[in-house]
């Protein structure tokens, strides 16, 4: 039997591994820029019949785990009902696409992703999946690391971000996100032996190094604000109510200040620092494709069926407004993304499933006393803050949506006499990561 939850946890971290995009060795094959029509549009590449059977094999191994422990895995999908709902609903807008055998290529692939999800959340408690998810990350740090000192012309960009690394990734805001993702899990964990403290402390070291190696600013300044004052922040939920009134009063004034600082003299500040507020043309675009949105307010174009590539599709119009020649892969920002997908009803839907999270890692932070109990509500506020300029909402073959869908389906029992995490469902043992 221990050998049995051995190879599964094994299987786990191999499976989150190759969520994270390590395993598809895209800077080999797509420019620098990320604007390789073929490996964005028709999932074109070298590796492409590899990372298929890789995925659909994943599924297949998962669909039996869970079918193995159906009651558990009924009362897991019951926990976040809406959640369920957007992920069906997504499956299902191939109906009304302008490409449904793509977006149903895609949608299938999105529901598997989920499932993924929903086997950590059944089968592994929120403390476990830190741990499965730093030692896949840990192998992606190392893959990166390796790849792009063994091959440094792919690895390492050229053209108008010269110098900045990608790893194995496509992009180096992709390896920005990624590690930044990185940073935050080998923090937040708290160490219970000797090996484990020097774990986690290698990883926070290597995840941030490659952080700022890819000179995603993005990535850098979100590490240190979380690090630095978010999480900080968080903890005096923990605290006792008068002090941690106090501390979080002193905490809004001092950024209200700054808030207000900034707001009043932003002319000013933006010539003297040259900042472009219209983040190199997002917010173009964001009102562009909103506008075009219009025309199909209530269900949208179906999951990845706006952005074509071509003078033919929706997103024709959005790059004749903004004055762009050729191919957009999408419009950098989650939730525009996500409401060209699904239109307004999955606005709606997916906000409801996002405040219901919400509100049960608030409740997990506020009775627990350790950093892992911030976890849930750390990571919200990762997926709230990266989707203003990235896409990392509802992704497939993506990490980010599997930790979502984990976290928002995951038990978060406490017990009334320890104030702890107290998860009463019977795990795989992660026992070989001790």
């Amino acid at each position: 039997m221990k050998l049995l939850q051995r190879l599964e946890d094994k299987f786990t971290i191999f499976s989150l591994l190759f969520f994270t995009g390590t395993l598809e060795f895209k800077s080999l094959y797509v420019i620098p820029e990320g604007n390789d029509v073929l490996a964005n549009l028709d999932d074109s590449s070298p590796l492409t019949p590899i990372l298929s059977l890789i995925q659909h094999s994943i599924f297949l191994v998962i669909t039996f785990l869970l079918i193995s422990r159906w009651k558990s895995t009924i009362i897991t999908i019951l926990r976040n009902k809406f959640l369920i709902f957007i992920t069906i609903l997504f499956f299902l807008s191939f109906l009304w696409s302008d490409l449904p055998d793509f977006t149903l290529r895609r949608s299938f692939s999105l529901v598997e992703t989920s499932l993924f999800g929903v086997y950590l959340a059944c089968c592994y408690t929120l403390k476990e999946q830190l741990k499965l998810i730093a030692w896949s990350l840990g192998f992606s740090i190392i893959i990166h690391i390796l790849f792009t000192l063994a091959f440094p012309g792919f690895g390492i960009e050229y053209g108008r971000h010269a110098g900045a690394w990608r790893g194995a990734l496509e992009h180096k805001n992709f390896l920005g996100r990624l590690m930044f993702l990185s940073t935050l899990i080998f923090y937040i964990q708290r160490p219970e032996t000797k090996k484990q403290s020097i774990f986690l402390k290698l990883g926070l070291i290597a995840s941030f190094v490659l952080v700022i190696l890819s000179t995603s600013k993005t990535a850098l300044l979100s590490s240190i604000v979380f690090i630095a004052i978010l999480i900080p922040l968080y903890s005096t939920l923990q605290f006792h109510f008068i002090s941690a009134t106090l501390i979080q009063s002193i905490s809004l004034f001092v950024i209200g200040s700054f808030a207000t600082f900034f707001i009043s003299n932003i002319d000013s500040i933006a010539n003297t620092l040259k900042i472009d507020f219209t983040l190199t043309g997002r917010t173009d675009i964001w009102v562009a494709a909103m506008h075009k949105l219009q025309e199909r307010i209530w269900l949208g174009y179906g999951y990845q069926g706006f952005w074509r590539g071509d003078n033919n599709g929706p997103s024709a119009d959005v790059l004749k407004i903004m004055g762009l020649d050729g191919y957009a892969p999408h419009s950098h920002n989650g939730f525009v993304e996500l409401a060209l997908a699904s239109g307004l009803i999955g606005i709606v839907v997916f906000s409801i499933s996002f405040f219901v999270t919400l509100r049960r890692a608030l409740i997990l932070a506020i009775n627990t006393k350790t950093k892992e109990g911030l976890w849930c509500l750390v990571y919200i506020s990762f997926i709230s803050t990266y989707n203003q300029t990235e896409i990392t909402l509802v992704e497939h073959n993506s990490i980010f949506w599997v930790i979502y869908v984990a976290i928002s389906l995951s038990h978060l029992s406490l017990s009334a006499s320890s104030q702890h995490q107290n998860l009463k469902f019977q795990p795989a043992s992660t026992s070989f990561l001790s």
